[in-house]
């Protein structure tokens, strides 16, 4: 759930600065989306986004008695967060796979342009999802960070934690939003670097964090 969202960015990670290539072209660029490694990390990030709600159903079942709407909020656009991520992530793993196989082994300059011009759009048409994409996102994150903190009795250290990671991430997601929809362009190094460290923050606590809720519930009930 959490633990393989935050496998799969590392492995995003560690691919894109050590083994796939720099694409100096839009041609290279498409041939690339070809590559054993990238087709492994576009499947994997998938995978883990299509888990990812049963992380967010978790918590919300967690912290439904003591802070019932932000709990149901958070699961709701969780889950709605989720719904984009994988409708784009499958589109690129699947449809632009076939687009990209194609492109690379028609003869016919005509047809290769056509295809150049389906990523183009598809390029323009991601740009506009990230928009409700992020908007989830942030609403998710800070309704989990609200949920955390608020009832009784008062939270303790790894709520807290788990709070400000997901405090932390909502601000992630309207900086970027600001960036990429609002035209505050000047956002794009800050929001680059963010991106790994916040994430991995984010679901690394909110791994640990139900982890240790699993492990108190056996307890418990022993």
């Amino acid at each position: 759930m959490a633990g393989l969202y935050v496998a799969a960015q590392l492995t995003q990670e560690f691919l894109f600065r050590f083994v796939l290539p720099a694409t100096p072209d839009a041609a290279a660029e498409i041939a690339a989306r070809l590559l054993v490694p990238n087709r492994v990390r576009q499947g994997l990030v998938l995978a883990s986004l299509f888990l990812a709600p049963l992380a967010y159903a978790a918590l919300a079942a967690a912290r439904f008695a003591r802070a019932p709407a932000a709990s149901v909020i958070g699961l709701m656009f969780g889950m709605l967060f989720s719904a984009f991520e994988c409708a784009y992530r499958s589109i690129e793993l699947f449809a632009l796979g076939r687009w990209a196989a194609e492109f690379v082994t028609v003869t016919d300059s005509a047809r290769r342009a056509a295809l150049a011009e389906r990523f183009d759009l598809w390029d323009g048409a991601v740009a506009a999802l990230y928009l409700p994409l992020l908007a989830a996102h942030a609403l998710a994150s800070a309704a989990f960070a609200v949920a955390l903190v608020g009832g009784a009795p008062r939270p303790g250290p790894w709520d807290r934690a788990l709070a400000i990671a997901f405090g932390t991430n909502a601000v992630r997601a309207v900086l970027r939003m600001l960036q990429m929809h609002g035209g505050v362009a000047a956002l794009a190094p800050l929001n680059g670097a963010l991106y790994l460290p916040v994430t991995l923050f984010t679901y690394g606590a909110l791994a640990a964090w139900l982890a240790r809720a699993a492990m108190s519930a056996r307890r418990e009930a022993l």
